[in-house]
């Protein structure tokens, strides 16, 4: 009998899904009509397999804004599409 481990999946690598979040990479949703500083930010820790449905999760921490607290977060595939975009150093 398998257990709940064994059916866990290895997590997926930045090379495997690029039209998705990226571990040890930060992001800011565009929403238009609003300041940079007010948009939201997600920081993604790990991509892995969610291990009954079989779909990506990001895993990481989000920020409402700049300067608002980091919670905990995870993202789906649906949010990714709500247009995240990756920080990249040197962004303002």
């Amino acid at each position: 009998m398998a257990s709940a481990r064994d059916s866990l999946k290895a997590p997926v690598t930045p090379d495997t899904t690029p039209d998705f979040f990226r571990a040890g990479r930060t992001y800011i949703r565009n929403l238009p009509f609003r300041a940079p500083e007010a948009r939201p930010n997600f920081q993604c820790v790990a991509v892995a397999t969610h291990p009954t449905k079989g779909t990506l999760r990001a895993l990481g921490f989000e920020q409402a804004s700049a300067g608002a607290p980091w919670v905990s977060a995870s993202m789906r595939t649906e949010e990714w599409v709500d247009g995240w975009s990756e920080v990249r150093e040197g962004d303002s």
